[in-house]
């Protein structure tokens, strides 16, 4: 019997700067059972196969590429006369809806409700919906690379050392599809980066830890930290700013081979951090924070979000000037989305400011509710000049004047590709005049 697992091609499709390998797929061929095979499709450098003679269709869907993966499973479905099965943050959310279009959804952890299913389907005695929580991650087999083709990613290597997220930030759907914080023991960590790194030397020499929060148990972390610095590797992760209040476990990263982590900084407005439950950003300590940081040589990639109810029209310029003065050595500003299965959809479709259940518009580039101190025009207007300002020539300087000099590589390249990006879109126009200031 065969599976074929389908990556859906998007924004890495036409950038192949920012394409990486995502870890569903790996992670779940290494509990495909030996007796079927397995093949993988990335959308993102190849095209889909409708005349695979697999059994098993599995597609894996964010919300913004939800009706993407919809019009594949229909095709395969109606078509092609296939057994799909969906997964994934979306398919998790909204599993009914998924079923539309699928045979079958797994939802949350996917590798042991994907084992019972593939047991289900021999037997002919399939369920429409498959959940099943790993409550212990360290029992999981090592992800299985021998599906990627490592020289078509800029860093093949990802690892994932801990699931979930201690923090219940409102706008975020991590704790709907990954309930509770769970760690692997950090020997089996190093020992899968020793045995399974893949690519070429520079491939090799770089991972990736797509943990959603590395620092969540900071004991945890220290220990990591300290068994990673044996390895001689560089490495990048996803944290919170307040790791930064941990001058050891920051100095423990560091020489570990840290280069660079992304924080989802999100607001320079107090209320703002307050309403999404992120309390724990002090602003006032964001310029003691960054210095910590930088003067152990590790990068910041500011996640910025706009659009919450405190922010005002003057949310822009205080963006902008915040990000350069404070010297963010990358920054991905998105709108505030309502994803489904958060707490912020809940709300916000309870009070009626839901615009759309187009999902194809829910990727951060567009207003899709009803904003609270300003007009939906003015908050999108708003958003387009914060992202195309931020990634003029003259402010990617102004803000890498702070960046350590010894990683200048590691900034220097994700700003020019953000910049080509930004400059290759469509011009942007109706943007107010008085947010042309800066």
């Amino acid at each position: 019997m065969k599976m074929l697992l389908i990556h859906l091609g998007g924004f890495e499709k036409k950038h192949k700067s920012f394409r990486m390998p995502y870890m569903t797929f790996p992670s779940l061929a290494s509990v495909i059972p030996k007796h079927w095979d397995v093949e993988f499709c990335d959308q993102s450098f190849e095209d889909i196969d409708y005349g695979t003679d697999a059994d098993i269709i599995g597609i894996s869907i964010l919300t913004a590429n939800a009706n993407q993966g919809y019009e594949i499973a229909d095709r395969f479905r109606n078509k092609k006369k296939k057994f799909v099965v969906l997964g994934g943050y979306h398919a998790t959310s909204l599993p009914e809806e998924a079923l539309e279009h699928a045979d079958a959804v797994v939802c949350g952890d996917g590798e042991l409700a994907l084992m019972d299913l593939l047991k289900d389907y021999e037997k002919g005695t399939n369920k429409k919906i498959y959940s099943k929580k790993v409550d212990d991650i360290d029992t999981l087999p090592f992800i299985d690379k021998s599906i990627m083709k490592p020289e078509k990613y800029i860093f093949p290597n990802t690892l994932q050392a801990s699931r979930g997220c201690v923090n219940k930030c409102e706008f975020c759907d991590i704790r709907t599809v990954f309930p509770g914080y769970r760690m692997r023991s950090v020997k089996k960590v190093i020992e899968e980066i020793k045995k399974y790194q893949v690519g070429n030397f520079w491939q090799k020499k770089n991972t990736m830890l797509i943990d959603e929060n590395i620092v969540s148990n900071r004991d945890f972390a220290k220990n990591l930290f300290r068994e990673l610095k044996c390895l001689n590797i560089f490495w990048t992760g996803s944290c919170s700013f307040y790791f930064a209040n941990d001058e050891e476990l920051v100095r423990l990263a560091a020489e570990s081979g840290c280069k660079g982590m992304f924080i989802g900084v999100e607001s320079f407005n107090t209320s703002s951090l307050g309403l999404s439950n992120k309390k724990f950003n002090d602003i006032a300590k964001y310029p003691e924070w960054i210095k910590v940081l930088h003067d152990h040589g590790i990068l910041i990639f500011a996640g910025i979000v706009l659009g919450f109810d405190e922010d005002d029209s003057s949310v822009f310029n205080k963006t902008l000037q915040s990000c350069i003065n404070l010297g963010f050595d990358i920054v991905n500003v998105a709108l505030l989305t309502p994803y489904p299965g958060t707490d912020l959809f809940k709300r916000l479709w309870v009070e009626g400011r839901i615009l759309t259940r187009d999902w194809s518009k829910y990727d951060g580039t567009v207003v899709v509710f009803k904003p609270k101190k300003m007009s939906i025009e003015e908050l999108q207007a708003g958003f387009n000049h914060v992202k195309s300002s931020l990634y003029k020539s003259t402010n990617i300087m102004r803000r890498l004047r702070k960046a350590p000099a010894r990683n200048l590589v590691y900034s220097l390249m994700p700003n020019l590709s953000f910049q080509s990006i930004i400059r290759n879109q469509t011009p942007l126009c109706g943007v107010p005049d008085k947010l042309l200031n800066y």
